[in-house]
């Protein structure tokens, strides 16, 4: 392109930080003053202060309001074993997004598919039980 800077934004509605491009663009092209380096640099560093915080607040709802579907409708599906800790395996569920640590009564080669069935839900917890189906 032969410029001496670049920038690449999204829609504004996206991520914040997107949303201060724009505006930094917006100001520029109005012939007002953009934000100085100190005050983009504020902005991004409280942006990514709390974005692990949004990301895992994201996290807990989605796997909550996946625990409260099992509950009224129950489970029976396919479960990938992904890792064996001792007589435990951990499988992936992956109709659900969902991980889940399973007691193995013999002994599974590792992508073994199985059927799991859903036992119950801790909610406070954030937790599901299966077993093999």
């Amino acid at each position: 392109m032969g410029l001496p800077l670049y920038a690449q934004v999204t829609s504004p509605l996206r991520r914040y930080l997107d949303l201060v491009a724009h505006q930094q663009l917006r100001a520029w092209l109005q012939g007002e003053r953009p934000l100085s380096q100190e005050e983009v640099l504020e902005r991004v560093g409280a942006a990514e202060a709390v974005a692990d915080l949004v990301r895992e607040a994201e996290r807990r709802s989605k796997l909550h309001w996946t625990l409260l579907y099992l509950v009224a409708e129950g489970y029976e599906g396919p479960g990938v074993l992904v890792e064996r800790r001792g007589g435990q395996g951990v499988f992936l569920l992956p109709e659900l997004g969902l991980s889940a640590q399973v007691a193995l009564p013999k002994a599974l080669p590792l992508n073994a598919e199985v059927r799991l069935r859903f036992l119950e839900a801790d909610l406070p917890a954030l937790e599901a039980r299966f077993a093999l189906g």
